[in-house]
């Protein structure tokens, strides 16, 4: 079960698994699909607290929290938004970061090795 237990300020919500379904701001009591690859990132001056997994999670302001199934990543970020700024554009450029950051973990922990 991932649910919002406290949300403070604008905490955005966006589900990879679902493209056509614009991001949300997070409330409490907001509940989250398990199966959903999440992306939450809060701005400047807000907050969060979640329950994931029976483990309870603080985001911190100008974090960001990569959800896939059992896995989870924290980040930080440097990005700015308001409430009516260009969300998909914000989101688009954390998931980016994200995405990179995850490919050079995959290189720093692969052996590459000569059999002989």
């Amino acid at each position: 079960m991932i649910k919002f237990a406290t949300v403070r300020g604008d905490v955005l919500v966006d589900d990879r698994n679902k493209p056509e379904i614009p991001a949300i701001l997070a409330k409490i009591g907001l509940e989250l699909d398990q199966n959903g690859k999440y992306l939450i990132a809060t701005n400047q001056s807000s907050s969060a607290e979640l329950l994931l997994g029976g483990r309870k999670i603080s985001l911190k302001p100008s974090s960001s929290l990569r959800i896939m199934g059992n896995k989870s990543v924290f980040g930080c970020h440097n990005e700015t938004w308001h409430r009516h700024a260009s969300w998909k554009t914000l989101l688009g450029r954390i998931w980016l970061r994200l995405d990179s950051d995850a490919s050079e973990d995959d290189t720093r922990n692969s052996v590459i090795g000569v059999r002989g």
